[in-house]
């Protein structure tokens, strides 16, 4: 089934990510995105068994910390709060992923909401497995 961004168009691909030198048959959202929409992504998820969500950035536009600020919630959970990119990462065009074991899938689906907080959020790829 296809992962749907908030205006309900498919973002789902099967891809190796580049900035993270990994590859996956994970169901992966465009890379690249900037999250102007707060509004949550619904994601495809294993009922009956908990998932693990795995966030990939990586800052290829803001050029220090503090720049870009952002709070994610998983499932209406915030598991994320002012995570700022380029701090993670230590600098720009460096991945970083941020790992969240345990997640239900209630009805099948998982939901991610990026909150922005200074700049706009960003996603480079969203993996379930």
């Amino acid at each position: 089934m296809p992962i749907r961004a908030s205006n309900g168009s498919s973002i789902l691909r099967r891809a190796t990510h580049n900035n993270h030198r990994q590859t996956t048959n994970a169901p992966v959202v465009s890379d690249r995105a900037l999250v102007a929409d707060p509004a949550p992504i619904s994601i495809h998820g294993a009922r009956g068994r908990p998932n693990t969500v795995n966030l990939k950035f990586s800052e290829n536009f803001a050029t220090g910390a503090g720049q870009r600020k952002f709070n994610v919630l998983i499932n209406g959970v915030q598991v994320l709060t002012n995570f700022d990119i380029f701090a993670a990462a230590s600098g720009m065009f460096r991945a970083v992923d941020q790992a969240f074991a345990g997640v239900n899938a209630p009805a099948g689906l998982i939901t991610i909401q990026f909150v922005p907080v200074a700049g706009a959020a960003k996603i480079d790829a969203i993996e379930i497995f």
